[in-house]
């Protein structure tokens, strides 16, 4: 958040909503090694002026953005959650089984704009978190040993022969594709997907299970 004086706090005006309207409340951020301007918005329960980034998007209220930042929202949430996680998780299954193709198109289109962060991300946090890591992947293996074998045994082989497939064998899409399998104990039997077709596949897999 940028440092403002005491003449320019002075000049601040909020709307209703809480949304700053002078140009002098503008945080600048260098994230993504973009230089960005994000207005400011001052949350009705903890008072702190934030940048918007700070705010859930909310397409009905004028701003566009809730009124109460994600820090103080956060807590309620999650007790929300808890009280009504059958009935949250149902809503969210149909809505997934129905928007497939709209979540899978927008998925595909955020990796390949954010690619390079997200490389970069996941390296900053493996090592930030490698035990962590580590150990989900131990719990994982454990639970899931043909699987893990399966995907093991593939890697390996693909490792050794430097022959990874490029291209969706479903539309035909080229990019980094991944080794769908439909039976575990054939571990180099697989059909090589997108991640949008491997998406899809799995939710239609999961409406039959």
């Amino acid at each position: 958040m940028i440092a403002m004086t005491e003449n320019q706090l002075n000049q601040i005006e909020l709307s209703t909503t809480g949304t700053i309207r002078t140009h002098s409340a503008i945080c600048h951020s260098t994230r993504g090694g973009l230089f960005k301007e994000y207005p400011m918005k001052k949350c009705p329960r903890c008072k702190k002026l934030k940048p918007t980034t700070n705010f859930s998007k909310n397409c009905s209220s004028p701003d566009g953005f809730r009124s109460i930042c994600k820090a103080c929202k956060k807590p309620y949430a999650k007790q929300y959650y808890k009280e009504h996680k059958e009935e949250i998780d149902l809503s969210h299954k149909i809505y997934r089984s129905r928007n497939i193709d709209k979540i899978s198109l927008q998925a595909k289109e955020r990796r390949e704009k954010y690619k390079q962060e997200y490389i970069l991300y996941g390296k900053q946090y493996y090592q930030a978190n490698k035990d962590k890591v580590l150990a989900t992947i131990r719990a994982y293996r454990k639970s899931n040993p043909e699987k893990a074998l399966a995907h093991l045994i593939l890697n390996r082989n693909i490792s050794s022969s430097n022959d990874r497939p490029t291209v969706c064998s479903k539309c035909d899409a080229a990019g980094m594709v991944d080794g769908h399998h439909s039976d575990y104990s054939k571990p180099l039997d697989v059909i090589w997907l997108c991640r949008s077709c491997h998406m899809r596949l799995h939710s239609e897999i999961r409406k039959y299970k």
